[in-house]
C-alpha cells in the first residue's frame, strides 16, 4: 500500500479512536473495542483492495484480461466480509461493500458464461452500479474516521 493509503488508514484509525473516546464521554458504551473497530475498518478496506486490483486490471485488458481472476478475487473478498462481525457503526460501510462485491462477482460470472460485447456492456452497467455502492462504503468509512461524528475524548479521571 503507497503513502496515501497508509494516510487514509491512519486517518479512519485515528477517527475510529475519537468516535469510541466519544462513545465514553456520553455514557454510552462503545459499540465494541477500539481495536475491533479499527480493524474491522481496515479489513473492509483490505478486502476493497484485494478485489479492485484484479477488478481493474481485467477492464484495462482489450480483451477482456483475466476476469476468472477478477471472479476468484471479489469472491474471496465478499467471503471474507460476510464473516466478518462488523461493529454498529461500520455497518453500512461493510453493507455496501457487499453490495458492490456482489455486482462484481455476479457481474464477472454472467461475462464468463457468454464473454460477448454484448455481456461486455452488461458487465460494464453492473459494475458501474456497484461502484456507486463502493462510494458510499468509502464515505461510510470515512464518516466515522472524518468530521462530525467524532466529539471530545473523554476527561480524565472519569
Amino acid at each position: 500500500m503507497g503513502g496515501a493509503g497508509r494516510s487514509a488508514s491512519a486517518l479512519i484509525a485515528g477517527g475510529i479512536l475519537l468516535l469510541a473516546a466519544a462513545r465514553e464521554a456520553t455514557g454510552r458504551p462503545p459499540e465494541a473495542p477500539t481495536a475491533g473497530m479499527e480493524e474491522a475498518a481496515r479489513l473492509i478496506q483490505h478486502c476493497d483492495e484485494e478485489a479492485v486490483r484484479p477488478l481493474e486490471a481485467f477492464e484495462r485488458s482489450a480483451a477482456g484480461g483475466d476476469a476468472a481472476r477478477a471472479l476468484v478475487a471479489a469472491r474471496a473478498s465478499r467471503n471474507r466480509l460476510e464473516a466478518l462481525r462488523a461493529p454498529a457503526v461500520l455497518a453500512r460501510a461493510r453493507e455496501e461493500e457487499l453490495v458492490f462485491l456482489n455486482h462484481a462477482v455476479g457481474g464477472l460470472a454472467a461475462w464468463l458464461e457468454d464473454p460477448t460485447p454484448g455481456a461486455r456492456d452488461r458487465l460494464d452497467s453492473i459494475l458501474r452500479r456497484g461502484r456507486a455502492h463502493r462510494e458510499r462504503s468509502r464515505r461510510a468509512l470515512a464518516s466515522v474516521a472524518g468530521t462530525g461524528r467524532a466529539g471530545a475524548p473523554r476527561p480524565r479521571g472519569r
